[in-house]
């Protein structure tokens, strides 16, 4: 801003000060404008927005002092510096308590008086400056958490398009793997193999999930809050089993923890994909990785610290973007500190990094903690029995999901039928019509929600079962409509599937 930029008010009820003065001021470039009073300034100040105010201290009617009262209290003059100008002593604390910066006096010489002008208005330029600048950086952040939005929505878009398949791979394993389980001794190799499938499955049903919820910011948390302490024990026995020997991890948890609204298996993706980075940091030579977790008023705080060999800044700005990493090709994927941060998010924490080169990093998360409920979530084993008299209509495009599904429901006492289409399973509905149906979503020609809505639409009220393998944007309303009690997200083990349709039996 040049000083022509720069405007000034000056209010005098003296026409020959205001005449010499503004004269004065102009002559050194800066944009002056005239008032003889406190109101006549009020008004010219709407209109005028100015820099700097240099406001005689005997006015007629209000002081000077409340003048300056009055504009600082306007929030269109935010940022307005204001001098008194007087030719009395002993105003100088009524006028510096008011709000002025500063009281020159009309005795001064004026060589004096532009020089301490040039040094306000100074002081305006810079202050001009750092707000540009800060202006500037917040559209920076805005523009980044734009492109990271943006960035994520199209994961969302190429995830959600995989999901469904990958489900499907995954159901047959996961379902087989559960049926196999129950008819094999508990003692042998090959149960322990089967629960080292069934336990693979299951895992990577559960990244396929994280992997859908990393656009979505409304995703729902855990029906009540778990034990903290235990949790990140228990995780951090894990984590130390994939450690090398070089590597030794501590742990300060403090026991006074409460409870948090995340996953078991969230926490273990945040703790291995942070203990994961601090070993890649530590590198083959050795080191330590601390793992502190502290209780607060209202929030945990957990860290992760590492003396790994640092990050650049440049590095830190970029390192909660998906697929970004500084490792060789074939040695990450970019994608755990993306991990982290939309868990974080989505348990309405916060997560930041510290890191300094050749020291290490400090990687903090605080959580919302709250007091424990009693009771806790009891995961059945049992699968509920049917009637053979009781009738199911299942229907998959994926014949491997239909097989497997078909052996459950039948080892839980039901006749089931099957189909591979939507209009398929129309058709065979018409001809008998079945006690149930269990339908995927998302299949070619029609999906599950249209089926439903077919099948209510012939007058029947038979409940439906929704499976699916991606998040559903269906309205609740939709889904009453089409007959949907329940909705199973793929892959669904035994005993949840048999629940599901023994409350509806």
């Amino acid at each position: 801003m040049s000083e022509a930029e720069i405007r000034v008010l000056l209010v005098d009820d003296a026409p020959t000060i205001c005449a010499v003065y503004a004269t004065l001021l102009r002559q050194q470039g800066y944009s002056v404008e005239v008032a003889k009073d406190a109101r006549t300034a009020l008004r010219v100040a709407y209109h005028f927005r100015p820099q700097l105010a240099i406001i005689d201290y005997n006015l007629p009617g209000d002081n000077g002092d409340q003048l300056t009262r009055d504009l600082l209290a306007d929030p269109l003059q935010e940022g307005v510096l204001i001098v008194i100008h007087t030719e009395r002593n002993g105003v100088e604390q009524v006028s510096l308590e008011s709000g002025a910066v500063d009281v020159l006096y009309k005795e001064d010489p004026q060589p004096l008086f532009i020089l301490r002008i040039r040094s306000l208005c100074r002081f305006i330029e810079v202050h001009r400056q750092s707000r540009e600048r800060e202006r500037e950086l917040e559209r920076l952040k805005q523009e980044r958490a734009q492109h990271h939005a943006q960035k994520m929505a199209s994961i969302g878009v190429l995830a959600s398009g995989i999901a469904h398949e990958f489900n499907n791979l995954l159901q047959p394993i996961l379902g087989f793997s559960d049926l196999l389980l129950g008819q094999t001794d508990p003692q042998s190799r090959d149960y322990e193999r089967l629960t080292l499938v069934r336990q693979s499955a299951a895992r990577g049903a559960e990244l396929v999930r994280q992997i859908l919820d990393f656009s979505r910011k409304d995703a729902n948390l855990p029906d009540q809050p778990i034990a903290l302490f235990p949790l990140v024990k228990s995780v951090l026995k894990m984590v130390q089993a994939t450690l090398p020997d070089p590597i030794h991890l501590e742990q300060q948890i403090d026991p006074s923890l409460e409870g948090v609204r995340i996953g078991a298996t969230e926490l273990y993706q945040v703790l291995l994909n942070l203990c994961s980075n601090s070993l890649q940091a530590i590198g083959e030579g050795g080191g330590e990785i601390k793992v502190v977790v502290t209780a607060l008023l209202g929030s945990c705080r957990l860290e992760v610290h590492d003396n790994g060999d640092g990050m650049e800044p440049s590095i830190m700005e970029q390192a909660f973007d998906p697929f970004f990493t500084t490792r060789e090709v074939g040695q990450g994927s970019g994608m755990g500190l993306a991990l982290v941060l939309a868990i974080v998010e989505r348990c309405k924490g916060t997560i930041k990094i510290e890191s300094q080169r050749g020291v290490g990093s400090v990687v903090t998360l605080t959580l919302p903690m709250e007091p424990l409920q009693r009771g806790a979530e009891v995961i059945p084993l049992a699968v509920p029995q049917g009637g053979r008299e009781q009738r199911i209509l299942l229907v998959d495009d994926a014949p491997a999901v239909v097989a497997v599904g078909q052996e459950m429901l039948e080892q839980a006492g039901y006749q089931v039928e099957t189909a591979l289409s939507g209009q398929d399973a129309l058709h065979r509905y018409r001809q008998s019509p079945h006690d149930l149906v269990v339908s995927d979503f998302s299949m070619p020609g029609m999906n599950g929600v249209e089926l439903g809505g077919e099948i209510q639409a012939l007058g029947h009220k038979t409940p439906l079962i929704l499976l699916t393998g991606v998040e559903l944007s269906t309205s609740e309303s939709r889904l009453r409509e089409s007959g949907i009690q329940t909705v199973l997200h793929k892959p669904v083990v035994q005993c949840h599937l048999g629940e599901a349709v023994a409350a509806l039996l």
